[in-house]
């Protein structure tokens, strides 16, 4: 009679149900956890958070997934910054040897990387980026002026032989 009293409970029947979500959030945190840990071992950041977002839409921001997005985004700041740090000096020296296409196609390598990277190599590198571009907006600058003397002199030289043609004539 007991048994049936408890099996009838509405407090008893909505613990129950609580445990049971609870072991399902868990269990349900445990791979989405491994599977987060399995997407940062190959660099794959936006495997990793879809991951985790799939978590919380079916059980909510818990305390476990928040922990879990600092992770992310540390493996990602740290992936990001060690990136950017091997290839800034590079981008350096092409700058100073004035090799500005090579440059920029490092820099343009590093866009995706430079959100996540730490504020300092992240600095330098947005001040590698405006050297790179001043420096091209220079270099066609002064190639539209040389286009513009070469054309001059083309006028010139067609005018002196027009003239010297009439004068023939």
């Amino acid at each position: 009679a007991q048994s049936e009293q408890c099996g009838r409970s509405p407090e008893l029947t909505a613990l129950l149900e609580q445990s049971r979500q609870d072991l399902n959030r868990v269990q349900s945190f445990s791979i989405t956890k491994e599977n987060v840990r399995e997407a940062l071992s190959r660099d794959d950041f936006p495997g990793a958070a879809v991951t985790l977002q799939q978590f919380r839409d079916k059980f909510g921001d818990t305390l476990d997934a928040k922990v879990l997005q600092e992770k992310i985004e540390a493996a990602r700041s740290r992936a990001a910054t060690s990136a950017m740090e091997k290839a800034l000096p590079d981008v350096r020296m092409l700058l100073m040897v004035r090799s500005l296409d090579s440059a920029e196609g490092i820099l343009d390598s590093l866009s995706q990387s430079s959100p996540y990277a730490a504020p300092p190599v992240k600095e330098q590198y947005e001040s590698l980026l405006a050297v790179a571009q001043r420096a091209k907006a220079q270099r066609s600058a002064r190639e539209l002026e040389e286009r513009l003397y070469q054309a001059q002199v083309s006028d010139q030289l067609t005018a002196t032989l027009n003239a010297s043609q009439e004068s023939i004539d």
